[in-house]
């Protein structure tokens, strides 16, 4: 059984109260559990069960600001479409107000025109780590010459502090970055510059803590394990039906003009039709039209493209050219040579691997598609590349500052869309480590799994 379609799960401020609804394919009772602000029960009130085990109902007076949570057979449990966890993951959500009215038109990104993107991490990008403050500094990257602002993962985690990552609430705003209404302010204030904004979302699993999905259903996961864990069940499942009602929040409610889909290719087996390909219409469905960039190891544009995304990232660039001014040949860095011969391939074609064997002398990557070379997201860094290291360090650091000028030079004439990481314009100085601060013992399991994952570095 998959939740209604046309139906709007979560909480909705309405002028005689707040409508509330949940789905549970398992559940005899939902009731909506009220608290007030030092965080008691003040009130609970049982939600009428109706089709497609959606349960729901209005409860009178219920003001935004109101804090919630849902009991489902007796066991408390947090809302999955909760808009906003002031408290974090294990606390209550809050029905939320509508969102103002954008005061400045949405700025639809094109690939093919001379975009130029911009990674950030929110909580490090300004010494306050929030939406407001990092509006403040919008404008130094519309100076810089940035057309496109790619926000890392803003969806609720546990703990205060992440890469964003392990999220569990897709719909919140992580508390420490702000609240919805400041990100929204931050999407306008963009918007009044002239710069489009897209975020980066993980649609491939949830974080280890805070996930209340398995109180409402055993469905949203499969027996089939991924990096992370159980995967999510992507065919024709409830899982599915999170993934588009959450794209659909990101870009029609708060207007994004773009998502980023961390590892596509851990979207396996997508269903019938493949959920990127649904996550593709519903953003080219927008008015104006937003776009889908994939993050994929494949090195198979003509899938990706067929299924309708708008852009790649391409690490075969940054791969080829990490090695040429580094010489390093550890992991994944053994299937690339110092090659001047490969980067000039790499340029050429938006990619390296079309099929060639790799360094386990298995062939890698599918022929490219006649295609405009703006569609491949070229970067020097990016999140991942500086903090998959054990020490966070830049490539200038590594390789020394005339050889990062040159390669930065190459990157801003090439025909490729040019990814900078926050910081690379100055080469500063700080590393970007990987950095959580979960409690223990999930604190010490997640760096015991990532010095694994990470050994043969």
């Amino acid at each position: 059984m998959n939740p209604a379609e046309g139906v709007t799960l979560g909480a909705v401020a309405e002028a005689s109260g707040a409508h509330f609804a949940a789905w549970s394919d398992k559940a005899r009772r939902i009731s909506v559990v009220l608290y007030d602000q030092s965080g008691e029960e003040c009130g609970e009130f049982a939600l009428e069960r109706g089709d497609a085990g959606i349960f729901g109902g209005t409860v009178r007076d219920v003001r935004p600001g109101a804090l919630y949570n849902f009991r489902v057979d007796g066991q408390v449990a947090v809302d999955p479409y909760a808009r906003a966890l002031p408290q974090g993951v294990h606390g209550p959500a809050e029905v939320v107000r509508p969102l103002l009215a954008p005061a400045f038109p949405k700025r639809p990104v094109d690939l093919e025109r001379g975009e130029v993107v911009y990674e950030l991490h929110v909580g490090a990008f300004t010494p306050e780590g929030r939406f407001e403050s990092a509006a403040g500094r919008l404008a130094d990257l519309k100076k810089l010459g940035i057309t496109v602002v790619e926000l890392m993962p803003v969806a609720a985690f546990a703990g205060q502090r992440g890469w964003g990552y392990d999220g569990v609430a897709l719909f919140a705003t992580h508390s420490s970055y702000g609240t919805r209404d400041e990100l929204n302010a931050f999407i306008d204030a963009a918007h009044a510059l002239d710069l489009s904004v897209i975020l980066d979302v993980v649609y491939n699993h949830l974080g280890p803590a805070g996930n209340s999905l398995p109180i409402f259903s055993d469905t949203y996961f499969c027996e089939r394990t991924n990096a992370w864990g159980n995967a999510p069940a992507l065919e024709k499942s409830a899982f599915r039906r999170l993934i588009l009602d959450n794209a659909r929040y990101w870009l029609e409610t708060l207007g994004f003009d773009g998502l980023r889909l961390d590892a596509t290719h851990e979207l396996e087996p997508g269903g019938d039709p493949h959920i990127v390909q649904e996550l593709a219409r519903i953003a080219h469905g927008c008015s104006p039209k937003a776009v889908i960039i994939a993050e994929d190891c494949r090195d198979d544009p003509a899938f990706l493209f067929g299924l309708g995304v708008d852009g790649v990232w391409s690490d075969d660039f940054h791969h080829i050219a990490h090695v040429l001014l580094t010489h390093e040949r550890d992991g994944y860095y053994s299937d690339y040579r110092p090659s001047l011969a490969d980067l000039a391939r790499a340029c050429e074609r938006g990619q390296l691997y079309e099929g060639q064997p790799d360094a386990t002398g298995h062939a890698h990557g599918k022929p490219i598609p006649n295609v405009a070379p703006g569609r491949f997201v070229f970067t020097l860094q990016n999140h991942d590349q500086i903090g998959n290291r054990a020490c966070g360090e830049r490539l200038h650091r590594l390789a020394g500052m005339p050889a990062f000028r040159a390669l930065s030079l190459l990157l801003a004439f090439l025909p490729e869309t040019p990814l900078l990481f926050m910081g690379q314009e100055w080469a500063a100085s700080s590393p970007f480590l990987y950095f959580t601060d979960h409690a223990e013992p999930l604190g010490e399991a997640i760096t015991k799994g990532r010095r694994n994952e990470f050994s043969h570095f």
